[in-house]
C-alpha cells in the first residue's frame, strides 16, 4: 500500500480551472473539491481534461466575511475517471502554500469538513 506524502483532507470547495496561471481571462473549467492536500486534489466537474494537461487554478477556502481565494499556479492532471480529476500542485507562491497550509491545519486528523448546502465560491461571495 501506498502512502501519500501529505495527508489528504475531505472538503467542499469551489475551485475554477485556468488556461495558465497568468491570466484569469481564459477560465476552461469549474467544479468542487472534494479531497485536497497541501499538493494535490481530487476535483469533480464538468470539464474536458487529460492527463499529463497543465493549467492554473483558483480555490476559494472559508473566510470570516468571505471566501479567500488562492492560486495554484500550476497544477497537472495526473488522472481522469468519470467526471473526477486528480491534480498534482506544481508550483504556487509561498504566501499561497502558507494560507492552504493553515487553512488544512484547522482539520483535526481524523476531521474532515462536511459539505454545506452552499460551497465557498464566486456565486456565493456578496458584491
Amino acid at each position: 500500500m501506498e502512502l501519500r506524502r501529505y495527508p489528504r483532507k475531505t472538503v467542499f470547495l469551489h475551485g475554477i480551472l485556468l488556461k495558465d496561471a497568468f491570466s484569469e481571462d481564459y477560465v476552461i473549467g469549474d467544479g468542487r473539491v472534494f479531497n485536497l492536500s497541501l499538493h494535490g486534489c481530487k476535483l469533480f466537474g464538468d470539464t474536458n481534461m487529460k492527463a499529463g494537461q497543465q493549467l492554473g487554478l483558483l480555490l476559494f477556502l472559508p473566510g470570516e466575511d468571505m471566501p479567500f481565494r488562492i492560486r495554484i499556479n500550476l497544477a497537472v492532471v495526473r488522472w481522469v475517471e468519470d467526471g473526477e480529476v486528480g491534480l498534482d500542485f506544481v508550483a504556487m507562491e509561498h504566501e499561497a502554500e502558507a494560507h492552504l497550509q493553515a487553512y488544512l491545519d484547522t482539520f483535526p486528523d481524523s476531521v474532515s469538513q462536511q459539505p454545506s448546502e452552499k460551497p465557498y465560491g464566486p456565486a456565493n461571495v456578496s458584491a
